[in-house]
């Protein structure tokens, strides 16, 4: 159970830093 939602949490905190880091590359565009 626990591993779980640490997974869950995992893929949630990288498509965060995704969006981020494809935010920051359009603002510098």
């Amino acid at each position: 159970m626990f591993e779980k939602y640490g997974i869950i949490l995992f893929l949630i905190d990288n498509f965060n830093l995704k969006q981020i880091v494809v935010n920051k590359s359009l603002h510098i565009i």
